[in-house]
């Protein structure tokens, strides 16, 4: 298994980069309705659903619930070097979506 630091130089991170800002924005500027955050995405998209007027609820996958057995938060696991290679590689996405460290 790659190392975190191997995982954010890889093409994969790459893909992630031209999937991610630059698919729904224009010029810098976001160019859609909404952007749903995994965080809160059940509650996002119930909302979308309401909003197109979709008679039922949207069902989530739970592919891959109970599969990560480290438990801690994200800030605890990342050195400053990894969080630092984040904060440069997404810093669209951060400073958007008001994320920090």
């Amino acid at each position: 298994m790659p190392s975190i630091m191997e995982f954010l130089d890889s093409k994969h991170t790459q893909s992630l980069l031209r999937k991610g800002f630059g698919l729904y924005t224009l010029k810098g500027q976001v160019a859609v309705d909404k952007i749903c955050r995994y965080e809160s995405l059940e509650e996002d998209l119930e909302e979308v659903r309401q909003h197109l007027g979709l008679p039922e609820p949207l069902e989530l996958p739970k592919a891959k619930s109970g599969v990560r057995k480290d438990k801690r938060h994200y800030s605890d696991v990342l050195s400053e070097a990894e969080k630092d290679r984040i904060a440069d590689l997404f810093k669209d996405e951060i400073k958007l979506m008001g994320y920090q460290f």
